[in-house]
């Protein structure tokens, strides 16, 4: 959310070369050094219930992002940016969950499709722009807040179909 949006936070709160590079890397440090934890987590408590837990942590990051860029705060886009990283933990988590759904000869297609998913950040790059242009900054991060949200409802509502699904 902050790397597509970045020039024009840049230019709004006159930001140097730096400080932009800093805000943008924000997230991005976090992201993979929290893959480390986020992993360790995922083989503990299992794909499902961190897949859940990463999409309702980010809802809060992704509107506090918005309220900051609105606001045309760089240190508040620096501090909630580094909360924001958590959201780029999701791929330790998808790898192993996407993993258990296929039987060994199958892991590797699994991992392909899901590598293939994470195509978001390049969608990302390409609407978050457009559609601050079309709905405004702060109604952009509502709606990808709505996504995460979902997304996690998504998974919980599954979690209780898998509850009651016969075993092989």
């Amino acid at each position: 959310m902050i790397g597509p949006l970045s020039t024009s936070y840049a230019e709004a709160m006159t930001l140097s070369s730096a400080q932009a590079s800093v805000m943008v890397a924000m997230p991005i440090l976090v992201g993979s050094l929290g893959r480390i934890v986020v992993g360790a987590l995922t083989d503990r408590y299992g794909g499902r219930v961190m897949f859940i837990a990463i999409s309702v942590a980010s809802i809060p990051p992704v509107l506090a992002v918005g309220l900051s860029g609105a606001a045309d705060s760089y240190v508040l886009l620096l501090v909630f940016g580094f909360f924001l990283g958590i959201a780029g933990t999701i791929f330790a988590v998808g790898i192993p969950f996407a993993n258990n759904w296929y039987e060994p000869s199958r892991r590797g297609f699994a991992t392909g499709v899901f590598g293939m998913g994470m195509v978001g950040t390049a969608l990302s790059a390409f609407f978050t722009p457009r559609f601050v242009g079309w709905f405004g900054l702060l109604t952009t991060h509502v709606v990808v807040a709505v996504a995460l949200a979902a997304t996690a409802a998504v998974c919980v509502r599954d979690e209780g179909r898998a509850a009651v699904r016969p075993q092989p």
